[in-house]
Protein backbone atom coordinates (compact mmCIF):
# COMPACT_ATOMS: atom_id res chain seq x y z
CA UNK A 1 0.00 0.00 0.00
CA UNK A 2 1.15 3.38 -0.82
CA UNK A 3 2.44 5.37 1.61
CA UNK A 4 0.47 9.36 2.04
CA UNK A 5 2.82 11.47 3.89
CA UNK A 6 0.57 14.35 5.01
CA UNK A 7 1.92 17.74 6.22
CA UNK A 8 0.09 20.65 7.33
CA UNK A 9 1.75 23.95 5.90
CA UNK A 10 0.76 27.21 7.34
CA UNK A 11 1.45 30.17 5.04
CA UNK A 12 1.20 33.59 6.91
CA UNK A 13 2.20 36.82 5.28
CA UNK A 14 5.13 39.09 6.84
CA UNK A 15 7.79 41.88 5.28
CA UNK A 16 11.23 41.48 5.61
CA UNK A 17 12.70 44.55 6.83
CA UNK A 18 13.78 47.26 3.71
CA UNK A 19 11.63 45.18 1.12
CA UNK A 20 8.18 45.52 0.51
CA UNK A 21 8.23 42.03 -0.81
CA UNK A 22 5.64 39.59 0.98
CA UNK A 23 7.36 35.80 1.76
CA UNK A 24 5.66 32.57 2.76
CA UNK A 25 6.38 31.62 6.52
CA UNK A 26 6.93 28.10 6.47
CA UNK A 27 6.46 25.59 9.77
CA UNK A 28 9.80 23.83 9.44
CA UNK A 29 8.89 22.12 12.85
CA UNK A 30 6.52 20.05 10.96
CA UNK A 31 8.05 19.89 7.36
CA UNK A 32 11.61 19.09 7.46
CA UNK A 33 13.27 19.21 4.56
CA UNK A 34 10.24 18.50 2.33
CA UNK A 35 9.31 22.44 1.42
CA UNK A 36 12.02 25.11 0.52
CA UNK A 37 11.51 28.70 0.76
CA UNK A 38 14.18 30.69 -1.29
CA UNK A 39 14.41 34.65 -1.62
CA UNK A 40 12.14 34.52 -5.12
CA UNK A 41 9.15 33.58 -3.17
CA UNK A 42 8.67 30.43 -3.64
CA UNK A 43 7.70 27.47 -1.68
CA UNK A 44 8.74 23.91 -3.59
CA UNK A 45 7.26 20.99 -2.91
CA UNK A 46 9.52 18.42 -3.88
CA UNK A 47 8.14 15.34 -2.39
CA UNK A 48 4.83 13.16 -3.09
CA UNK A 49 2.32 13.84 -0.22
CA UNK A 50 -0.33 15.70 0.93
CA UNK A 51 -0.09 19.50 1.52
CA UNK A 52 -2.99 21.97 3.48
CA UNK A 53 -2.60 25.52 2.49
CA UNK A 54 -4.34 28.00 4.87
CA UNK A 55 -3.04 31.76 5.22
CA UNK A 56 -1.08 34.03 2.03
CA UNK A 57 1.75 33.64 -0.18
CA UNK A 58 2.91 36.42 -2.27
CA UNK A 59 5.64 33.91 -4.82
CA UNK A 60 4.63 30.44 -6.38
CA UNK A 61 3.81 27.41 -4.87
CA UNK A 62 6.13 24.92 -7.37
CA UNK A 63 4.76 21.04 -7.72
CA UNK A 64 8.29 19.18 -8.61
CA UNK A 65 8.86 15.85 -6.75
CA UNK A 66 9.88 13.59 -10.02
CA UNK A 67 7.31 11.02 -9.35
CA UNK A 68 4.27 10.63 -7.39
CA UNK A 69 1.02 12.12 -6.41
CA UNK A 70 0.98 15.39 -4.91
CA UNK A 71 -2.25 16.84 -3.11
CA UNK A 72 -2.89 20.76 -2.44
CA UNK A 73 -5.63 21.00 -0.16
CA UNK A 74 -6.97 24.48 -0.11
CA UNK A 75 -8.39 25.81 3.42
CA UNK A 76 -8.65 29.64 2.89
CA UNK A 77 -5.74 30.08 0.90
CA UNK A 78 -4.62 33.44 -0.84
CA UNK A 79 -1.40 32.69 -3.09
CA UNK A 80 -0.54 35.67 -5.48
CA UNK A 81 2.40 35.08 -8.03
CA UNK A 82 5.05 37.91 -8.17
CA UNK A 83 5.44 37.38 -11.93
CA UNK A 84 4.06 33.90 -12.93
CA UNK A 85 1.70 31.63 -11.72
CA UNK A 86 0.33 30.98 -8.16
CA UNK A 87 0.40 27.52 -8.57
CA UNK A 88 3.07 25.54 -11.34
CA UNK A 89 3.09 21.58 -11.19
CA UNK A 90 6.80 20.73 -13.35
CA UNK A 91 6.66 17.06 -12.54
CA UNK A 92 5.26 14.18 -10.90
CA UNK A 93 2.29 11.86 -11.70
CA UNK A 94 -1.24 13.57 -10.63
CA UNK A 95 -1.68 17.17 -9.23
CA UNK A 96 -5.29 17.07 -6.98
CA UNK A 97 -6.21 20.49 -6.01
CA UNK A 98 -8.60 20.59 -2.85
CA UNK A 99 -10.69 22.89 -1.64
CA UNK A 100 -12.48 22.53 2.00
CA UNK A 101 -15.40 22.75 3.08
CA UNK A 102 -17.17 26.47 3.02
CA UNK A 103 -13.29 28.05 2.41
CA UNK A 104 -12.79 30.95 0.28
CA UNK A 105 -9.88 30.87 -1.71
CA UNK A 106 -7.58 33.36 -4.28
CA UNK A 107 -5.21 32.74 -6.92
CA UNK A 108 -4.01 35.40 -8.65
CA UNK A 109 -1.14 35.68 -11.48
CA UNK A 110 1.86 38.43 -11.82
CA UNK A 111 0.88 39.12 -14.86
CA UNK A 112 4.33 38.96 -16.72
CA UNK A 113 5.40 35.30 -17.58
CA UNK A 114 4.84 34.65 -21.35
CA UNK A 115 5.90 30.86 -20.74
CA UNK A 116 3.77 30.09 -17.86
CA UNK A 117 0.18 31.29 -19.16
CA UNK A 118 -1.73 30.32 -16.43
CA UNK A 119 -2.77 31.49 -13.26
CA UNK A 120 -2.50 27.50 -12.48
CA UNK A 121 -0.11 26.08 -14.95
CA UNK A 122 0.74 22.22 -14.50
CA UNK A 123 2.48 19.90 -16.91
CA UNK A 124 1.16 16.23 -15.23
CA UNK A 125 -2.63 15.08 -14.88
CA UNK A 126 -4.41 17.66 -12.87
CA UNK A 127 -7.53 17.19 -10.74
CA UNK A 128 -9.79 20.04 -8.97
CA UNK A 129 -12.45 18.95 -6.42
CA UNK A 130 -13.86 19.87 -3.32
CA UNK A 131 -16.41 21.80 -1.36
CA UNK A 132 -15.30 25.08 -1.57
CA UNK A 133 -14.45 28.06 -3.53
CA UNK A 134 -11.51 29.43 -5.76
CA UNK A 135 -10.75 32.71 -7.12
CA UNK A 136 -9.26 33.19 -9.99
CA UNK A 137 -7.48 36.62 -11.28
CA UNK A 138 -6.17 35.72 -14.42
CA UNK A 139 -3.73 38.86 -15.20
CA UNK A 140 -1.66 37.25 -17.36
CA UNK A 141 -3.54 35.38 -19.80
CA UNK A 142 -6.08 32.30 -18.50
CA UNK A 143 -6.75 30.88 -15.32
CA UNK A 144 -6.20 27.46 -15.27
CA UNK A 145 -3.72 25.71 -17.56
CA UNK A 146 -2.86 22.28 -18.45
CA UNK A 147 0.00 21.03 -21.08
CA UNK A 148 0.11 17.91 -22.39
CA UNK A 149 -1.87 16.13 -20.14
CA UNK A 150 -5.44 15.55 -18.56
CA UNK A 151 -7.61 18.10 -16.92
CA UNK A 152 -10.50 17.00 -14.27
CA UNK A 153 -13.00 18.69 -12.56
CA UNK A 154 -15.13 16.66 -9.76
CA UNK A 155 -16.62 19.57 -7.92
CA UNK A 156 -15.74 22.86 -6.24
CA UNK A 157 -17.11 26.31 -7.47
CA UNK A 158 -15.19 28.57 -9.49
CA UNK A 159 -15.34 32.25 -10.35
CA UNK A 160 -12.69 33.10 -13.39
CA UNK A 161 -11.69 36.28 -14.30
CA UNK A 162 -9.20 36.14 -16.94
CA UNK A 163 -7.69 38.08 -20.38
CA UNK A 164 -7.86 35.19 -22.18
CA UNK A 165 -9.67 31.74 -22.27
CA UNK A 166 -10.66 30.46 -18.72
CA UNK A 167 -9.72 26.83 -18.37
CA UNK A 168 -7.49 25.48 -21.20
CA UNK A 169 -5.67 22.24 -22.19
CA UNK A 170 -3.19 23.09 -24.18
CA UNK A 171 -0.62 20.53 -26.54
CA UNK A 172 -1.62 17.19 -28.39
CA UNK A 173 -4.85 16.64 -28.34
CA UNK A 174 -5.19 13.55 -27.00
CA UNK A 175 -5.42 14.57 -23.85
CA UNK A 176 -8.75 15.74 -22.40
CA UNK A 177 -10.35 17.75 -20.54
CA UNK A 178 -13.33 16.42 -18.48
CA UNK A 179 -15.94 18.66 -16.10
CA UNK A 180 -17.90 16.07 -13.90
CA UNK A 181 -19.52 18.69 -11.66
CA UNK A 182 -18.85 22.11 -10.40
CA UNK A 183 -19.84 25.91 -10.61
CA UNK A 184 -18.30 27.88 -12.88
CA UNK A 185 -18.98 31.84 -13.74
CA UNK A 186 -16.40 33.58 -16.15
CA UNK A 187 -15.52 36.85 -16.66
CA UNK A 188 -14.05 37.10 -19.64
CA UNK A 189 -14.08 38.29 -23.55
CA UNK A 190 -13.38 34.81 -24.47
CA UNK A 191 -15.00 31.63 -23.97
CA UNK A 192 -14.77 29.74 -20.31
CA UNK A 193 -13.72 26.64 -21.62
CA UNK A 194 -10.46 25.82 -24.18
CA UNK A 195 -10.49 22.25 -24.53
CA UNK A 196 -7.93 21.58 -27.79
CA UNK A 197 -11.15 19.65 -29.14
CA UNK A 198 -11.26 17.12 -26.92
CA UNK A 199 -13.46 17.34 -23.56
CA UNK A 200 -15.84 15.99 -22.00
CA UNK A 201 -19.20 17.36 -20.19
CA UNK A 202 -20.64 14.80 -17.61
CA UNK A 203 -21.75 17.86 -15.22
CA UNK A 204 -21.96 20.94 -13.92
CA UNK A 205 -23.48 24.62 -14.67
CA UNK A 206 -21.52 27.09 -16.41
CA UNK A 207 -21.89 31.08 -16.68
CA UNK A 208 -20.25 33.60 -18.98
CA UNK A 209 -19.96 37.10 -18.98
CA UNK A 210 -17.80 39.88 -20.16
CA UNK A 211 -14.71 40.83 -18.47
CA UNK A 212 -14.88 44.17 -16.16
CA UNK A 213 -13.34 47.30 -17.57
CA UNK A 214 -11.89 47.72 -14.29
CA UNK A 215 -10.27 44.23 -14.40
CA UNK A 216 -6.08 45.46 -14.59
CA UNK A 217 -6.99 48.26 -11.51
CA UNK A 218 -7.83 45.20 -9.10
CA UNK A 219 -4.85 44.35 -9.52
CA UNK A 220 -3.13 47.31 -7.55
CA UNK A 221 -5.66 45.57 -4.48
CA UNK A 222 -5.69 42.31 -4.97
CA UNK A 223 -3.79 40.60 -2.38
CA UNK A 224 -6.24 40.87 0.14
CA UNK A 225 -5.22 38.78 3.21
CA UNK A 226 -8.10 35.78 4.20
CA UNK A 227 -8.12 34.28 7.76
CA UNK A 228 -5.34 36.48 8.81
CA UNK A 229 -5.21 37.18 12.85
CA UNK A 230 -5.24 40.95 13.82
Amino acid sequence: MKKLLKVFIVMTAFLFAGTSTLYAEMRNDLVPNLMKENLNGQLRIDEAGTYILQGNLKGTVVVDPGKGDVELVLDNATIEGNNGPSIVALSGDHLKITTTDNSVNRLLDGGKDSLFNGTVYSMIDTVFDGNGKVDFFAYNDKAVVVENANLVFNGGEYDVMSKGYGISVQGNNRYELVVNDGEFNFFSDKEGFDPNNNATFNGGNFNENSLPTDFEQTRQDSFTPVNQNT
